[in-house]
């Protein structure tokens, strides 16, 4: 499949999609024409495949939201999936599966470097890559403030 944009980007914007359908016990999976995500919605499974264009159009939106609307409040899958696909994009992971676990996410993927890798994020793990994020994003706010013309 080809991605069209970052994983940390896409994968935010299903992250979206997926809070706002109330989802659990998540799995996502790219495959030669999409991104495949598999969940449970209330109590009844559900599965929904993404094409690149569609994944486009979810970025697209997303972006749109920024500044004007708040990402998914609290602790949900916009932050754990944008997570993930951080990491995805730092070893140039292909031929990606995700599968929630226990509140982990466990990620197998291809990569350049290291051929076939299993990368598991824990909640504690997942909890400090996205307060990190936040506090670089306040600090990059901050010296946007401080900048005069």
């Amino acid at each position: 499949m080809q991605w069209p944009g970052n994983k940390a980007d896409i994968l935010r914007a299903v992250g979206h999609v997926l809070d706002q359908q109330g989802a659990t016990r998540v799995r996502v999976e790219e495959n030669d024409k999409a991104l495949t995500l598999c969940f449970v919605a209330g109590l009844r499974a559900a599965e929904t495949d993404y094409s690149t264009w569609e994944l486009q159009t979810l970025v697209e939106q997303a972006r749109s939201r920024r500044g004007r609307e708040s990402a998914t409040p609290g602790w949900g899958y916009e932050q754990k999936l944008r997570v993930v696909g951080e990491q995805l994009d730092r070893r140039s992971g292909r031929s990606i599966r995700i599968e929630e676990r226990g509140g982990s996410f466990v990620a197998t993927f291809l990569s350049r470097e290291a051929g076939r890798v299993r990368l598991t994020l824990t909640p504690i793990m997942l909890r400090d890559f996205v307060d990190v994020g936040r506090r670089r994003r306040a600090g990059s706010d901050e010296r946007r403030r401080k900048v005069t013309f």
